[in-house]
């Protein structure tokens, strides 16, 4: 079992420390539904999971208590983990933000009728 979690790319240890960042980060915010909550605790060990090696390699963290730990921040960070992350590796790279511009929509007023 833990060799086909290992050829998936899952680190048990790392999904552990992920989980117990993103159940105590769903436990600080009483208002969330289940919904929410079960997807936030699911993001949160799998960015402990994939994101800690990478985290890892970029801040030159070799000892594997400290990597835990990462992966227990990147739990617990979740998404926002993965935004912070993304800024760090792109930040040469300026990404321009859309606007979206509503469309007018056509009043009885405004639409011609064909003559006959």
């Amino acid at each position: 079992m833990k060799e086909l979690l290992q050829d998936l790319g899952i680190n048990i240890g790392m999904s552990v420390a992920g989980l117990f960042g993103s159940v105590l980060m769903v436990g600080k915010d009483a208002a969330m539904d289940l919904r929410k909550s079960v997807t936030s605790i699911f993001a949160g060990v799998a960015s402990a999971n994939y994101l800690t090696p990478v985290a890892s390699d970029m801040f030159a963290v070799t000892k594997v208590n400290y990597q835990f730990s990462i992966a227990f921040l990147l739990g617990f960070l979740g998404l926002k983990g993965v935004e912070l992350l993304l800024t760090k590796v792109l930040k040469d790279k300026v990404v321009p933000k859309t606007t979206v511009t509503p469309h007018k929509i056509p009043t009885k007023k405004s639409v011609k009728k064909p003559k006959r």
